[in-house]
């Protein structure tokens, strides 16, 4: 998979988590994290997306439930 293709995974997924709970803020930047996923930063704080749910967006979005979302949600830390 085309590292653009990736980014726009996580970049939509956290746009998804977003749209659940506007709390968490606006998406500002990602990078790898040591669990094979992807640190997000946010305008209020950070959220964890595996690597393979932001792939799915990409290959397979319906396979990117709201319950997958909701345990991206809970992984929010507020700065």
């Amino acid at each position: 998979m085309k590292k653009e293709e990736l980014e726009n995974g996580v970049i939509a997924v956290t746009t998804l988590a977003t749209a659940i709970d506007p709390q968490i803020g606006l998406y500002k930047e990602h990078y790898n994290n040591e669990t094979l996923g992807f640190k997000v930063k946010l305008s209020n704080g950070t959220i964890e997306i595996p690597r393979e749910v932001a792939i799915d967006y990409v290959t397979k979005p319906k396979n990117v439930t709201y319950g997958k979302i909701i345990r991206i949600l809970n992984t929010f830390v507020k700065c």
